[in-house]
């Protein structure tokens, strides 16, 4: 009888700009053959990740080797099925990894794996589309779009698109429908956060819980070019958003969004397009992870 666990690395080679070679080396070099039959995937375009998840028998173990979007598209092929998903962190942001206190440093998180804790987790649906650390619309989904068609990477490649797209962006008007209840917001964006960060450390929702059911919808207002050395602060400092008058938090398990045209959203870093309404929902307890 084979008591082998089944482990599926999906590797993300772009994923931070370096070389993965290493890396893979050292995957084979953890793993016990004896014990684990280790399978290495590296993704080819954008979705594959959730097509190689399709034929992995259930009761193994994907480990997301990349950033938000490998682990976002790893999701869609597996929430909901009896499988445990590692990750380690090796693209821009990593907010989730972050948020669940993976190491960074890539032998650090094999260990995490190799540790086999596992915890539940929620996922989110966005127009059907799942998400697992924040989505949003507005500025967010704005950022995204010009992150994606820029050649800067990393942090410099969202501050660049940042300084470039903020002073001109007007805020829009959205119909948000929250507990049965109607209100009319403008707002710079809106964020639907599972986790408390987007990435890089920076906290948008302090208070989320990844297990609680519940989105935190936050909010947030066009700040004055003054404020903004202030609220960079807090959102580092993780004191972050709580304390800024121009956010307000709602916890809410499902939301609607209706706005007056078609808009780019953010859904773990990646910029899609959706239609004038959005419904947005959670799905508590989906996802199984390995973390610390």
């Amino acid at each position: 009888m084979d008591n082998t666990q089944n482990i599926v690395f999906i590797i993300n080679p772009l994923a931070g700009g370096k070389d993965k070679s290493d890396l893979i080396r050292m995957i084979r070099a953890e793993f016990d053959p004896a014990k684990y039959n280790v399978r290495i995937e590296q993704t080819k375009y954008p979705g594959h990740s959730k097509e190689i998840c399709m034929d992995i028998p259930e009761k193994s173990i994907v480990v997301a080797v990349g950033g938000d979007g490998t682990v976002n598209e790893t999701v869609a092929g597996i929430a909901g099925r009896d499988i445990t998903m590692g990750i380690i962190p090796v693209g821009s942001g990593n907010g989730l990894a972050r948020h669940l206190r993976i190491p960074v440093n890539p032998e650090k998180a094999l260990q995490v794996i190799k540790a086999g804790k596992n915890m539940k987790i929620d996922t989110g649906l966005i127009n059907g589309i799942p998400f697992v650390n924040i989505a949003g619309v507005g500025f967010d989904g704005r950022m995204a779009r010009r992150f994606a068609q820029g050649k800067t990477r990393g942090f410099w490649g969202y501050l660049l698109n940042f300084i470039r797209e903020f002073p001109g962006y007007k805020p829009k008007n959205y119909m948000l429908e929250i507990h049965g209840e109607r209100r009319k917001v403008k707002a710079l964006f809106i964020a639907f956060a599972n986790s408390d960060q987007f990435g890089y450390n920076t906290t948008i929702a302090p208070d989320a819980d990844i297990s609680d059911g519940l989105l935190d919808v936050c909010i947030v207002r066009k700040p004055f070019f003054l404020e903004l050395p202030v609220i960079a602060g807090l959102l580092f400092w993780h004191v972050a958003t709580r304390s800024i008058p121009k956010v307000t938090f709602i916890k809410a398990s499902e939301v609607q969004i209706t706005m007056n045209k078609k808009r780019y959203c953010n859904i773990d870093g990646e910029a899609v397009k959706l239609g004038k309404v959005i419904l947005v929902k959670v799905r508590p307890s989906s996802l199984k992870v390995l973390a610390p």
